[in-house]
């Protein structure tokens, strides 16, 4: 009796195996089939053939000349002294004659090829006839037994995987012959430049005639490849539709065999749930029927599992098949339409790109299998913990006995009944359960990889689609019939048929999911109802914030919350019914870009109400921010204006290719829309009551001022130029940049909002501090430091709050246009200058070698390296400084720690952004050394002491022999350090005067550092008091003096030293310890005046010096030349100088 299996499958496996065993015949005997076709590298590459046989004259005289050139090799080498230059001659004209061969070889190859190339394309298009014949699906019996079964459905996957690998054999073809063109073509230049130079020589001898000859026969197995793969073109896309109609054959049986394979698993798992349910009933004991209700339960869990599993196997086949169709339109359009677009080749692409899967969509459903995946798996573990405490059913079985308070031999009956209840668990029902969660884990890991694939082919094609079209214009624009075909595409889209699916889907919608329409009805009406409390709140807010006393950050936060509440007001209902409409489950495809339009609508809708609601009068900008009354005026007036664009952008929307694809109507609504952007322009630029009107009263000499009209006109000539350019043919260009562009003018007022909040909150935190200081203040205290360093740490906070703000804006912009750059090909094709690289390559044995390319820098790269310099200073500038507030001020790092870090940091942000510009430009270490090497030479004369200080800067700041805020002495200036640049040092004395010390002397040359290790330091006063005046009593008068000043330290107290006698003073030294140098000159001060006031009070005098001079009168007769000399060579008594 023959097999059921033959009559089962007679085109999914026998005909089918017998056709691919037919077509692979054909492909050998053409040369271009399956094994033909598929050209193998060996076969194009050159060679050195030394010894092959062959039948013409020409292959014989070549093998002639071979063998004469290796014996001459051999001579040579065999000689006593060998002849270097003559063995090297020799041996490269041995390569020309083997090159020669292979080339001869590559040409009678490629001449037969294409003499059989007319069978070959009969051959195929017999093969193509054959595959497009009706096709009847087969008809799989219900009684197979299960081995017939298996090997049906096996039979049918290996003819579908044998089909799809041949298609990817003739697409791996297609692609090595475009690839194949290129480089024959570049081939074929190259050598007809050789062999043109080399016929220019006159007098050519045996070796040029060598280099001819295969030159020539080179030009002439290019040419016949060439030739080759132009006539045989046709054969292979011929092939390839029969192939691709086999495959769709094959795929058509295996998709018959893969229903009826879930169908039994299906059938078989319900006839488990089934079988446990029945088994659960039958059950007398409450303990087994609760035993044989679990079971019943994996029962049902079971076949809702294969149910999902096959559904999802079902789903990643589709999905599998669709990313193999795409890819391959992928490559081909690539390969067959870059540089080479047309008007009417880009409308056939923008068609083929809404044939995408959209890549958000294929985003999301991701995410979603994400979470499902992370419930099976909890699923998994939970079933296998239940599996192994059953692993002894009989001890579980009597435990659970046991637990229930059972004995006696009905215990015994109950035993048996649950240790078959258990088994049965997990034989009948836990392992397939486990296998099918199992089975099901996989194939969703699988559907994920797809997807994630799928997004990123869509968006490589969505890359092609800009960078190939949008410049291109759309050649339906005003073409005859416009306004008839305007006429009609509004009419289908207003057709009242089209609208009330909508009706139908929403209600619909409020059977499966009321509770979603409810809150989007709900939720509006309650912020209505609360509108005045709202209100108040509000108020509240403000007289609370321009009072000191009270003013809080979280006044500016509840008022952005209730703004945020008051758009949200306005956009819920429209976001409610975009959501339920864009469900999958509910309406129709209508329904569907209704709501996906309208979830768009919903969310430009949120960031206007919100806004609108932020420049109320009396509200958050006002007076949390500070905004203008004629700012916040112009901006509720412009949200007019903006409310009747979100309509027509909605429409607009509705008609692009991406949706309803009704082009002629999409640009007459795209035609309003710049209306209403010039009207919102004129009412926010205009200088009677725009947003300029403070800037202008505020400098009337400015250049606004001059020409207020200025802007506004500008700005609504764009808007109006745009929208024509759209009109006339640009639409797709204009609507993308115009999207992208309202996007980011949406990202920059969020930004702006962003920045408004953290100076709102360092404005509450500044107020804070200046009330604490106003009360040291008024209880005595010094707080000009402190008031110092707040003022410091204010102008650095906005300026981290700045840079912050203009990196995320980078970010976003960075974003929003990434996927339109590529295509906007800004400078790409302007070429400023090329470079010369070295890079690794691996030859034809593997092994890796350096070649040189040729590396072109455009305009574009320009651009980038300017802006990434320009990119580096700003945030060497700022990044510093953010730093420094966020981890310098946690970790409580001083202040010339700080110092260094930040300058450390400026300087390697600096330098490498500088390395990065320039590294684009193609500048590079190997192309400056000789540079850097004339630039050291420099430094040995000219630039040294400059170089020397730049040295001495950077060991400045990692060894810190001195830090920013130390006090030194350097030579006879004392002064506090302020900044250390580059070159020099700023040094601030006791008379505020700066003096730039060359970083070089701080680090040759003494400097006495106060502020390091030891900060306290001694200060000596001294001071004389009359020989009259008791010292213990003085003693004690300066020690009290010492001790009661303040900043003085009680360890080590404070001394006073008799240091001696005077010419008229006993002399005394007062020596206390003070802090820090920062009190010197105070406690220096306070001291002298308090020892003075103490003399004073207990009598105590403090001598000055006196010098009493005797003066004697004597006659003119007594003078003489010899009285004179004695008087003055006369040494002094003690007594001359009493009175």
């Amino acid at each position: 009796m023959a097999s059921p299996l033959v009559s089962v499958i007679p085109w999914a496996v026998v005909a089918s195996m017998a056709s691919m065993a037919m077509m692979s015949s054909v492909s050998a005997a053409s040369g271009v089939g399956r094994e033909g076709i598929v050209q193998q590298e060996a076969e194009s590459a050159p060679a050195t053939i030394i010894g092959t046989g062959s039948d013409t004259d020409a292959e014989l005289t070549l093998r002639v000349e071979i063998e004469r050139a290796t014996e001459a090799i051999a001579e040579a080498q065999a000689a006593t002294t060998p002849d270097e230059k003559q063995v090297e001659s020799l041996q490269r004209r041995l390569l020309e004659l083997n090159e020669t061969l292979a080339a001869e070889k590559r040409l009678e190859t490629f001449q037969a090829k294409s003499r059989d190339i007319d069978e070959a394309r009969v051959l195929a298009k017999t093969l193509l006839a054959t595959s497009t014949e009706p096709y009847v699906n087969p008809v799989i019996p219900r009684d197979l037994d299960e081995e017939a079964f298996e090997a049906g459905l096996d039979a049918a996957m290996t003819a579908s995987r044998v089909a799809d690998k041949v298609l990817e054999e003739i697409d791996r073809e297609q692609a090595r012959r475009r690839d194949r063109r290129l480089e024959i073509r570049k081939a074929i230049s190259e050598t007809e430049a050789e062999l043109l130079e080399l016929e220019s020589q006159p007098g050519l001898g045996s070796s040029e005639l060598v280099l001819r000859r295969k030159y020539r026969i080179q030009l002439a197995a290019l040419e016949a490849e060439r030739r080759y793969n132009d006539d045989s073109d046709d054969v292979v896309r011929i092939e390839l539709r029969a192939r691709i109609q086999i495959a769709a054959r094959l795929d058509r049986t295996l998709d018959a065999w893969a229903s009826r394979a879930s169908s039994r698993r299906i059938q078989e798992a319900e006839a488990t749930r089934v079988e446990a349910t029945e088994a659960a009933e039958a059950q007398a004991s409450p303990i087994a029927r609760a035993a044989a209700n679990e079971n019943a339960r994996m029962a049902r869990r079971l076949a809702m599992v294969v149910s999902e599993r096959d559904s999802g196997l079902a789903e990643l086949d589709n999905q599998h098949r669709l990313l193999n169709r795409l890819k391959a339109r992928v490559d081909s359009d690539d390969a067959k339409f870059r540089g080479r677009v047309t008007p009417e080749v880009a409308q056939l692409l923008r068609k083929r790109l809404s044939e995408f899967p959209d890549e958000q969509e294929l985003k999301r459903r991701v995410r979603e299998v994400k979470v499902m995946l992370a419930d099976l798996d909890l699923d998994r573990v939970l079933l296998l913990d239940g599996m192994d405490a059953l692993a002894d059913p009989n001890r579980f079985a009597v435990a659970e006995v046991k637990a229930a308070g059972l004995d006696g031999p009905n215990a015994e009956s109950v035993v048996k009944e649950l240790v078959e209840i258990y088994e049965a668990r997990l034989d009948r029902y836990g392992q397939p359960l486990l296998a099918a969660v199992n089975e099901e884990i996989e194939t969703l890991e699988m559907l994920v990889d797809v997807d994630l694939a799928l997004a990123a082919l869509s968006g490589r094609y969505r890359q092609l689609v800009l960078r190939e079209t949008l410049w291109i214009r759309d050649v339906r624009a005003f073409q005859s019939g416009f306004i008839g075909r305007t006429f009609a595409e509004a009419g289908s889209l207003f057709r009242p048929s089209r609208w009330t699916v909508i009706v139908d889907a929403l209600g619909e919608a409020v059977i499966q999911d009321p509770l979603t329409l409810l809150f989007g009805v709900a939720f509006p009406l309650g912020v209505f109802a609360l509108r005045r409390r709202i209100s108040s709140r509000v108020v509240l807010a403000s007289v609370r914030v321009a009072r000191a006393s009270t003013d809080r950050f979280r006044e500016t936060l509840i008022c952005l919350l209730l703004a945020f509440l008051h758009g949200a007001a306005i956009a819920m209902p429209v976001l409610v019914l975009g959501s339920v409409l864009s469900d999958v489950r509910i309406g129709s495809d209508f329904a569907t870009v209704v709501g996906r339009n309208l979830v768009t609508a919903g969310w430009y809708l949120l960031w206007l109400g919100t806004l609108r609601s932020m420049v109320r009068p009396d509200g958050l900008a006002e007076h949390h921010f500070g905004w203008s009354k004629a700012s916040m005026k112009a901006i509720r007036k412009a949200t007019i204006p903006l409310l009747l664009t979100i309509l027509v952008g909605f429409f607009d929307r509705m008609c692009d290719s991406g949706g309803l694809d009704l082009p002629d109507v999409g640009r007459l609504f795209y035609g309003l829309l710049p209306i209403c952007f010039a009207v919102t322009a004129f009412i926010l630029l205009n200088p009677v009551k725009g947003l300029f009107v403070p800037s202008i009263e505020q400098n009337p000499d400015g250049k606004l001022a001059q020409a207020p009209w200025l802007p506004v006109a500008g700005v609504i000539g764009l808007l109006l130029g745009v929208g024509v350019f759209s009109v006339a043919g640009w639409y797709a260009t204009v609507l993308l940049l115009q999207r992208v562009l309202i996007q980011s003018v949406m990202a920059l007022v969020v930004l702006l909002i962003a920045r408004e909040l953290l100076l709102r909150l360092l404005t509450c935190r500044q107020r804070a501090q200046e009330m604490i200081l106003r009360r040291q203040e008024a209880n005595g205290e010094d707080i000009t430091e402190q008031e110092g360093h707040l003022e410091t740490l204010s102008e650095q906070t906005q300026g981290a709050i700045g840079f912050t703000v203009f990196v995320l804006l980078a970010i976003s912009l960075w974003y929003l246009w990434s996927p339109v750059l590529p295509a906007l090909q800004f400078g790409d094709g302007i070429v400023l200058w090329s470079r010369s690289i070295e890079t690794l390559v691996a030859n034809e044995d593997g092994k890796l070698g350096t070649t040189t390319i040729s590396e072109s820098i455009t305009l574009r790269d320009l651009a980038a390296a300017v802006f990434t310099i320009g990119f580096a200073v700003y945030a060497a500038r700022h990044i510093p400084y953010l730093i420094g507030l966020l981890l310098l001020d946690r970790f409580r790092v001083g202040i010339g720690n700080r110092y260094a870090t930040v300058q450390i940091l400026r300087w390697a942000i600096g330098i490498g952004g500088l390395s990065a510009g320039f590294a684009m430009l193609g500048v590079t270490w190997d192309s400056v050394q000789w540079l850097a090497a004339g630039f050291t030479v420099g430094l040995g004369f000219g630039l040294q002491e400059i170089f020397a200080n730049f040295i001495s800067g950077i060991i400045i700041l990692f060894e810190q022999p001195v830090r920013v805020g130390d006090m030194v002495t350097v030579g006879g200036t004392t002064g506090r350090i302020t900044t250390v640049r580059m070159r020099s040092t700023a040094i601030t004395d006791w008379d505020n005067k700066v003096l730039m010390v060359p970083n070089k002397m701080l680090i040759t040359q003494e400097v006495i550092n106060w502020s390091q290790g030891e900060t306290s330091i001694r200060v000596v006063l001294s001071v004389g008091v009359s020989y009259g005046e008791d010292p213990e009593q003085v003693a004690a008068i300066l020690l009290e003096a010492g001790r009661s000043a303040p900043h003085v330290l009680k360890d080590p107290e404070p001394t006073v030293n008799f240091t001696g006698f005077g010419d008229s003073s006993m002399n005394f030294d007062l020596r206390v310890f003070i802090a820090t140098t920062e009190s010197l000159v105070e406690t220096r001060t306070r001291i002298n005046t308090d020892v003075k006031r103490r003399f004073d009070e207990a009598g105590v005098t403090i001598p000055f010096p006196q010098r009493d001079i005797r003066v004697t009168m004597i006659g003119d007769s007594a003078i003489g030349p010899a009285a004179t000399n004695d008087e003055d060579e006369r040494p002094a008594s003690p007594r001359d100088g009493d009175a």
